[in-house]
């Protein structure tokens, strides 16, 4: 449910490991329910909130209550790309880039354009989103942070 003037592009391929696929799909499931919860101007959308736990359902409720707060919602077309999967003991984490180069702020209630597209290193962030088995073995996101101003991303 993201509206129609607004694109997610979600770069992922798969990588023929069924582990590396299945986090990289809940990843992407992750990033449309966030989307969507800031599209909504829905901090507490229950559909990304039932793909979280911890603090990546606590990060990712600060960063929609910041559209919110701001009566905003974006439009134009973010895009996500160079996922990479990387095991340590019982983590696992998805690293990747975000650009919102061409992503306009509007108001959310008026359509009407509230600010301008990101420039430079502004416009792309780098995320991490952490997984951890739970008591049934199933991978859980724990965390999910994304900082803004990623060089590499550019």
């Amino acid at each position: 449910q993201i509206p129609a003037d607004y694109t997610v592009d979600i770069e992922i391929a798969p990588t023929g490991d069924p582990t590396q696929d299945g986090l990289l799909g809940r990843t992407r499931d992750m990033l449309l329910a966030y989307e969507q919860a800031v599209s909504r101007n829905a901090p507490t959308d229950g559909l990304y909130q039932s793909l979280t736990t911890s603090f990546a359902r606590a990060n990712l409720y600060s960063m929609v209550e910041t559209f919110a707060q701001a009566a905003e919602r974006p439009t134009g077309s973010v895009r996500f790309y160079q996922f990479s999967v990387r095991f340590t003991g019982k983590v696992a984490d998805v690293f990747f880039c975000q650009d919102t180069s061409k992503v306009v702020p509007v108001g959310f209630k008026t359509g009407q354009k509230t600010g301008a597209v990101a420039t430079g290193t502004a416009a792309y962030s780098w995320w991490d989103t952490a997984f951890e088995k739970d008591t049934h073995g199933a991978w859980t996101i724990v965390y999910a942070s994304s900082v803004v101003g990623r060089e590499s991303c550019m």
